[in-house]
């Protein structure tokens, strides 16, 4: 049997499960390294001048509200994730 992603399955979830996975991505979105990735990768995106920006499959909303802190950054940011696929 092959591994599970867990990403896919969300719906799927018990609560406990879900709240490993939030706390991950959460602390993950903290890490010095990644902030730093992630700051490189928006300014290569020159995002300060969008009047808007749609996060699809945002997840928990680590990189939207990165891109609402930027001190540049006056537009609105909007998060989507997908709805869960339905059995």
């Amino acid at each position: 049997m092959g591994t599970v992603d867990v990403y896919r399955i969300t719906n799927q979830l018990d609560d406990a499960t879900l709240d490993v996975l939030v706390t991950r991505l959460e602390a993950r979105g903290k890490h010095p390294r990644f902030t730093e990735m992630m700051r490189e990768y928006l300014d290569a995106m020159v995002i300060d001048s969008a009047r808007s920006v749609l996060d699809l499959g945002c997840g928990t909303g680590v990189a939207a509200r990165a891109i609402a802190r930027r001190p540049r950054f006056s537009g609105r940011v909007t998060g989507n994730r997908p709805k869960p696929a339905s059995h």
